[in-house]
């Protein structure tokens, strides 16, 4: 991967067969902090897909989510699998 994905993007994990989607809520050099969109609250699974494109959107949507006691995940770079963010299944119900 050439790069980190950047923060609000959705992501998955290449090492599982469920491809697990994640929102990124922290970009580090060497690693990312994500929590799983299949946890996120309907409220906040209806903003990540009204943000979908929307950079801002996704930066005021993970402000939010940092605000809550949804369990975050560390993530090693070489674990991630950069997709589309229009790909998200939490984005395109």
């Amino acid at each position: 991967m050439s790069r980190l994905p950047e923060l609000g993007e959705c992501i998955t994990l290449a090492d599982y067969d469920s491809d697990p989607w994640l929102l990124v809520t922290e970009v580090r050099e060497e690693s990312l902090r994500a929590v799983l969109c299949a946890e996120l609250p309907p409220r906040h699974q209806r903003r990540l897909r009204e943000t979908a494109g929307d950079p801002a959107g996704r930066r005021e949507l993970v402000h939010a989510l940092r605000q809550t006691d949804l369990q975050v995940l560390a993530i090693p770079r070489q674990a991630i699998e950069r997709l589309d963010k229009e790909q998200c299944s939490c984005a395109s119900h």
